[in-house]
């Protein structure tokens, strides 16, 4: 037997013993208790490369292509002919771009696992849609022409530095969550 995604283990004959509350209709007995039942049994495995893949993968290079939107905020009033960065509209396309990219991917996730609670690799998800909408405000901080001094700050350097601790912590932070 071969179920996509899944590894068979083992699989065998059994009898099983089960406690029928019911005569199935024949006269003369009560009810039928502990029959032996002849099925068949096995047992799997998920296969762990195929949902890392497909998964977790995404939403590493998504998280990854974020630092680097964050890396290209540049201030366009310095007009820099060497500099390579982007400005605020071109950083809001393309979080939004990157956005959809994760809204499929979740619902992706969300149409294959066919569990009503919430399940662990989701949070990666909300994670990443909470980075998403920091990098958005951060962009549009970023160009105003208040002085904010955790955006401003030698061009945005503490969001770029504090990036990867807070995505990375939350992760963990849900990690521990999970599994103690």
């Amino acid at each position: 037997m071969h179920i996509p995604g899944w590894e068979t283990v083992t699989s065998h004959f059994e009898f099983l013993q089960h406690d029928y509350q019911t005569s199935f209709g024949m006269s003369g007995k009560d009810k039928l208790s502990y029959i032996e039942d002849f099925s068949f049994s096995f047992k799997i495995h998920r296969e762990f490369l195929g949902p890392f893949i497909s998964h977790l993968i995404p939403t590493l290079v998504i998280s990854v292509m974020l630092f680097a939107l964050l890396l290209m905020t540049r201030d366009d009033k310095k007009n820099e002919k060497n500099m390579i960065g982007f400005s605020a509209m071109q950083i809001l396309s393309s979080s939004g771009g990157l956005f959809f990219v994760l809204i499929i991917s979740h619902n992706n996730l969300r149409s294959t696992s066919e569990i009503p609670k919430v399940i662990y690799l989701e949070n990666f998800y909300f994670i990443l849609y909470f980075a998403i909408v920091f990098i958005a405000i951060n962009a549009l901080l970023f160009i105003t022409n208040k002085e904010i001094s955790f955006i401003h700050y030698r061009e945005n350097l503490l969001p770029k530095l504090l990036y990867w601790p807070i995505l990375l912590g939350t992760s963990l932070i849900v990690t521990l969550n999970y599994f103690s």
